[in-house]
């Protein structure tokens, strides 16, 4: 796992390059390194560590008009410092970072040696950097010797390429990695993700695969892949949906899990003008026409689609739902005119971006559901909806699956054109801060399971739907060991598990199946688990550990339990010590292997 950001400015570039190093950096990361250009020339920094020890290496007076920057962890190959990035050519000609997996990395390696060039390095980036040297010509324009070495790289890939005597410039190519370019006044910064850098920029580019180009203090050239200069459309993004102050916040996730009220209500305001719903109606007749619906994601944008999927059926729509590594390999097709209904927060997340690419071939229609504008899959797909949660940092998506479950709502309201969903919705955000207000309670039920080592979560139609989601938020953040059942289910075997004190958390919301639940519960207390019950207040019993008194409609439970298991999750993490925001071996958008 890694990434990379460079930037070319107005005035000096350390500052914010290394903020949005920081940003990028992956909690298991273990190498970073810095390239500065100024007038004095080139300033290479690199450590074996994280970026506050980066930070330690280099001079106060040291800084640049262009720097680029990478951090990774390395899970393959033993990391020493001759393998940190940036890598520099065997003479010179060319420094490096890149992302992504290149195929033919070795058959380049045994033909360059055969030409008489040694390594210093096991990295696949020196294999890179010397075959760019290798084909440059003399006085040659460098972005015709890059775009010689991309005609020869088999895989995925993303780099930036500094090179020698022509300081001023940022060149990239990019081939099935992600890549964002964004501009303001200040210079052109260019990075992997789009958090890092949502607040140095106002307008993005995404490049297409196969593009490349270079980068000036206020100015991209961008090329195809057949050298053909191309114009690119920059996008603005609002800024009220990129803002990464912390402010007197412990935590990005603690922050997030309370900004989930005013997510629902940008929601609101964005696809509702007062009187009626405002969306496509191009994607509405689209979706009234199509077949079969089919939702592809993954991770807690899957869990998100487990909701939606019971709302478009409720439509009388036939629909499946997919995990993305898996639909992958056995890319299912559930019928004819199919419409593929893709969810990922990020829009970048590699399995998702794999999945786009099939869907293609068949010629079928995509909805993509993100939260970035820039994204990838945003860019590409036929039918966009977008998220407005704001930017996400913490690794661990809180307010994203808020704004998932509100979208999915919103838009079967528009097709059932069912006007009092907007008050119901009101009614969540008033549940949401009483939530709020109530935290404290929630943090007494972590402090009483934060040591188990297992907990279980049941639940009937949509209180199974967010139990999935709040063993996954549990798992994600503490590391504890959890599990999710449907609230029968867990008689046929799971519970063989259940010791004295195990904690069992029931969530309530349905008048259908409470008092099967409520049977369920019994079982659990007979066998003297520690019993937990989030319930709706139509449907509490007194001894309930949280009650939602707010008047919630059942189908937009999942809100109001998702926020209780959220900030359980946050609490039991703190609890333990955890690193909340950046959990061990998790990244915010799961995307190809490194070089």
């Amino acid at each position: 796992m890694s990434g990379f950001i460079g930037r070319v400015g107005n005035s000096c570039v350390k500052e914010k390059l290394l903020s949005a190093l920081n940003l990028l950096q992956f909690k298991d990361d273990d190498s970073t390194g810095v390239l500065f250009c100024n007038k004095e020339g080139q300033h290479l920094y690199r450590v074996v560590g994280k970026v506050d020890e980066l930070v330690t290496l280099i001079p106060e007076e040291v800084d640049g008009y262009m720097g680029i920057a990478h951090t990774r962890w390395s899970t393959y190959m033993h990391q020493v410092l001759e393998n940190v990035y940036p890598l520099s050519s065997e003479n010179g000609y060319v420094t490096l970072v890149v992302n992504g997996l290149i195929d033919n990395i070795q058959m380049i390696k045994r033909r360059l040696v055969k030409r008489g060039y040694s390594f210093r390095s096991s990295s696949a980036v020196e294999v890179v950097a010397n075959l760019i040297e290798d084909g440059a010509v003399e006085n040659e324009d460098p972005l015709r010797a890059l775009h010689r070495a991309m005609q020869q790289l088999e895989g995925d890939y993303a780099l930036l390429a500094v090179f020698n005597g022509n300081c001023k410039k940022i060149f990239f190519a990019k081939n099935g990695v992600p890549l964002i370019i964004g501009k303001n006044h200040d210079g052109m910064v260019i990075c992997t993700d789009y958090t890092p850098i949502a607040d140095q920029a106002d307008e993005y580019y995404y490049p297409n695969d196969g593009e490349l180009g270079y980068l000036t203090s206020d100015n991209m050239v961008l090329y195809d892949g057949k050298l053909k200069q191309r114009k690119p459309s920059f996008t603005e993004v609002s800024v009220s949906e990129k803002t990464l102050e912390l402010g007197d916040y412990p935590h990005y996730m603690l922050k997030e899990i309370e900004e989930a009220p005013g997510v629902i209500r940008r929601l609101i305001n964005h696809y509702f003008d007062g009187t009626k719903y405002r969306f496509d109606d191009r994607l509405i007749k689209r979706i009234i026409d199509a077949g079969t619906i089919v939702f592809i994601a993954a991770g807690t944008s899957y869990n998100a689609a487990l909701v939606g999927q019971r709302y478009l059926r409720n439509f009388n729509k036939k629909v499946d739902v997919f995990i993305a590594s898996e639909w992958i390999f056995y890319p299912y097709q559930s019928g004819e005119d199919t419409l593929y209904v893709l969810i990922s927060q990020s829009g970048e997340t590699a399995d998702i971006l794999k999945c786009l690419r099939t869907i293609r071939a068949y010629g079928a229609d995509v909805l993509a559901i993100t939260n970035v504008e820039v994204s990838t899959l945003y860019q590409s797909a036929d039918y966009r909806l977008l998220l407005h949660a704001g930017t996400e940092v913490s690794v661990a998506s809180t307010k994203a699956y808020i704004a998932q479950i509100t979208l999915l709502s919103l838009l079967y309201a528009r097709l059932v054109n069912k006007i009092t969903t907007i008050a119901a919705l009101e009614r969540v955000i008033e549940a949401l801060y009483n939530i709020i207000s109530r935290r404290d309670t929630i943090k007494a039920i972590a402090d009483q399971i934060y040591k188990s080592v297992d907990v279980f979560f049941l639940g009937r139609g949509f209180d199974y739907d967010v139990a999935v989601e709040a063993q996954l938020k549990l798992k994600e953040t503490s590391y504890i060991h959890a599990e999710a059942y449907p609230g029968g289910e867990v008689l046929h075997g799971p519970i063989a598990l259940i010791e004295e004190n195990t904690p069992v958390i029931f969530f309530i919301s349905d008048s259908l199946t409470v008092a099967a639940t409520r049977e369920v519960i019994r079982e659990m207390r007979d066998r003297k688990a520690n019993v937990i019950v989030c319930s709706l207040a139509p449907f509490n019993h007194d001894g309930d550990s949280f009650i939602i008194s707010n008047p919630i409609k059942g189908y937009h439970s999942p809100i109001t339990f998702a926020v209780f298991a959220q900030y359980l999750a946050y609490y039991c993490a703190v609890n333990l010590g955890r690193d909340v925001d950046k959990p061990r071996n998790l990244t915010k958008a799961v995307k190809d292997r490194s070089v």
